[in-house]
């Protein structure tokens, strides 16, 4: 028998930052019959515009939540206007990257956490990103370990210093739950520190988050630097994250 088809929403929403000194756009997708009689779950998004268009990601989670895969969930996404804007935001050299941290953690948390029926723990929160995306991700849960849990990182570029900041992580490693992703064919991905090869990063970083006790989950895929790679992963890094 066929399911019948149940869509979740997608709203246009506005954050005024302070951190960043500017109105920060947000895309929030609402699941099929969202209530604010009820509480969900919420994964945070770098990338958010592409996230839904190239990643078809409200598609997934239409489907996972539907199949009864996964909970019903609350997806908050942040776009970036510009490759300069990401870059100064993302990188762990970035002249905002502190500045987007702070935003993330606690003004869009908080934003959420007041208009959205949130369930308002670290245990129900997720962020997620790919490429440099995965790299602001896990550096936001690196430092803000008692707001956000769960980390998905698709292909991350672990350069600028986030592997040592996961060796030097002293809080409890049971604080966070990572998930790690990568393409074997990513041994010389172009960025704009020269070409990298992701696929050594992100064994280094698996390496260094073992040796720290944190709960990770790890995949290795045959495929490049690409959305086709990325949106093949998410039914399996959501299934992990919200089964």
């Amino acid at each position: 028998m066929l399911l019948m088809e149940k869509k979740g929403t997608i709203i246009d929403d506005i954050v005024l930052s302070r951190q960043l000194a500017q109105h920060i756009p947000i895309m929030v997708y609402l699941p099929y019959n969202y209530s604010k009689l009820y509480t969900y779950p919420v994964l945070y998004v770098q990338d958010g515009q592409d996230y839904f268009t190239l990643g078809k990601l409200a598609t997934t989670l239409d489907r996972l939540i539907e199949q009864q895969q996964i909970d019903k969930c609350v997806v908050v996404a942040v776009p970036v206007s510009s490759t300069r804007e990401r870059l100064v935001r993302y990188h762990p050299r970035g002249s905002r990257h502190e500045e987007y941290k702070r935003f993330f953690a606690e003004e869009l948390v908080s934003h959420m956490d007041q208009n959205y029926a949130t369930n308002p723990i670290s245990g129900a929160r997720a962020i997620m990103g790919e490429s440099l995306g995965g790299t602001i991700s896990m550096e936001i849960a690196l430092q803000y370990p008692h707001t956000f849990r769960h980390v998905i990182s698709q292909s991350g570029a672990f350069y600028g210093g986030t592997i040592e900041r996961i060796q030097q992580f002293s809080a409890s490693p049971d604080l966070l739950q990572l998930y790690l992703s990568i393409g074997t064919l990513e041994t010389s991905v172009k960025t704009s520190a020269g070409n990298l090869d992701l696929v050594a990063l992100n064994r280094q970083c698996k390496e260094a988050i073992q040796k720290k006790g944190i709960p990770l989950h790890y995949k290795e895929y045959t495929g490049d630097h690409t959305w086709a790679l990325w949106q093949e992963d998410l039914p399996h890094a959501l299934n992990v994250l919200w089964r």
